[in-house]
């Protein structure tokens, strides 16, 4: 039913590419490359933005946790993914899934309560010194 590959390419066998980035060229050619590398980088700066964002909301403290779990799990699949075809391994459209449901979650805390400017926070005390310059020391506390 299939075709068989010592038939078609004589002595030639095909061989596992090694890399999720040359598995995407191969497979899908150079447009399917640039629609994965666009995933991945817009996940990543999705991810950023959120971080960002929650830095400002204390009740959203927790997205940016969780945005910052997902951007270490993202970069962790990235490297790994140089050495090994791992490139429809289901964890990484996972972890897109997540984020635009973060990001889902982040407008709807914006939309309940709009975030306070910096120095809003500075005069009312909640902004601590250590969050003005190092924010992933600890959440803000409300």
């Amino acid at each position: 039913m299939y075709a068989d590959p010592a038939k078609l390419w004589g002595h030639i066998q095909p061989r596992p590419t090694h890399s999720i980035y040359f598995d995407i060229i191969g497979d899908h050619g150079w447009v399917g490359f640039a629609m994965f590398a666009s995933l991945l980088l817009l996940t990543l700066q999705r991810l950023r933005r959120l971080q960002r964002q929650a830095l400002w909301l204390p009740q959203a403290a927790w997205i940016r946790n969780y945005a910052l779990c997902l951007q270490i799990s993202l970069i962790g699949y990235m490297t790994t993914g140089t050495f090994l075809s791992l490139a429809y391994f289901d964890l990484f459209y996972a972890i897109v899934a997540l984020t635009a449901i973060l990001d889902r979650e982040m407008r709807e805390a914006v939309a309940k309560e709009p975030a306070k400017t910096f120095a809003q926070q500075r005069l009312e005390g909640t902004l601590s010194n250590k969050m003005k310059t190092e924010p992933y020391l600890k959440p803000l506390k409300t």
